[in-house]
């Protein structure tokens, strides 16, 4: 049987003025190590970290080579490097018995005023249709859902920022089948439950041929500062 390191590293971001594009990698990495779990290609990937009261708190989920997603979990760390997991997980969050999401995919969370909002992405058990969907809560670990997915079917890895008056969400889709194209939306929303799509057309436009985004153009993180709005995204190209 195959086996996953789960492991959680460590990237340190030197910012000098607006430049967030330097970044050392921790050198006690992995600051978070699993282990080789109980064989059945068991890993995790932590999707959500928040910094509040001088603690940071980490929002991470299971998954297993075999049954896909299995639990979201929960840690906290006095400096980022040094993690409690809880053994047990506290979150209180099931994506089973309803039809369009069995199987979760990304999630962020944005607390907002006392509440934690969670916006998630799910499948059918098929993966054929995707889903996002929207869950709240008091503490972090006790969620309600949205009764209804949000928006459906669409993409995956949805990230919302909220500039004080509007909530703007990016997901991943794509419209090019063979082979895939993966294509960055925005959809913008008054109260982060009703959506509306921003354009047909992507909110990122592909590289030029041959260059290192080219082909796909996924984005994994959306930040609004204050002033402007940042976004961290991942390309790729036909060859690599």
């Amino acid at each position: 049987m195959k086996f996953f390191l789960v492991i959680i590293s460590l990237f340190l971001l030197s910012l000098s003025g607006h430049s967030q594009d330097t970044w050392y990698k921790y050198p006690g990495n992995p600051v978070i190590d699993f282990g080789e779990g109980d064989g059945s290609g068991f890993q995790a990937c932590a999707f959500e970290i928040l910094h509040e009261d001088g603690v940071y708190r980490m929002w991470f989920s299971n998954w297993s080579w075999d049954k896909s997603f299995t639990s979201l979990n929960f840690g906290t760390s006095p400096d980022g490097i040094h993690w409690d997991i809880f053994d047990a997980s506290p979150v209180k969050f099931s994506c089973q018995g309803r039809a369009w999401d069995l199987g979760l995919g990304f999630f962020d969370i944005l607390k907002i005023d006392s509440t934690y909002y969670m916006w998630y992405s799910a499948s059918d058990t098929n993966q054929e249709y995707w889903g996002i969907g929207l869950a709240y809560s008091a503490d972090g670990l006790d969620w309600v859902k949205y009764p209804e997915p949000l928006i459906y079917p669409t993409g995956g890895i949805p990230q919302v920022a909220f500039n004080g008056k509007q909530y703007y969400m990016t997901w991943v889709g794509h419209k090019q089948f063979r082979p895939f194209r993966f294509e960055t939306y925005l959809e913008i929303s008054p109260d982060g439950v009703h959506w509306k799509l921003y354009s047909d057309e992507p909110c990122i436009p592909h590289g030029e041929a041959g260059s290192w985004d080219s082909h796909d153009v996924l984005s994994m993180c959306m930040n609004f500062n204050g002033s402007f709005f940042e976004l961290w995204y991942v390309g790729q190209d036909l060859v690599n």
